[in-house]
């Protein structure tokens, strides 16, 4: 989709930005000392729902 319409880029961005670190966290592993690891596919699996609640209306009917 982002390839199709790059001027929502930013918006998704931003959108990324407002979720939780807990959120976050619940998804990826944790290793020793703490450290913590998120792959791609599993910020996909967690966060679309996300994502979509901190788009702006306009941006939603874009999608």
């Amino acid at each position: 989709m982002l390839l199709e319409k790059p001027e929502l880029l930013k918006e998704v961005w931003q959108a990324l930005d407002q979720i939780s670190d807990e959120a976050l966290m619940g998804e990826g592993r944790v290793y020793g000392g703490g450290l913590h690891k998120l792959e791609p596919r599993e910020l996909g699996n967690a966060l679309a729902v996300d994502v979509l609640e901190f788009l702006p209306k306009r941006s939603m009917a874009e999608l």
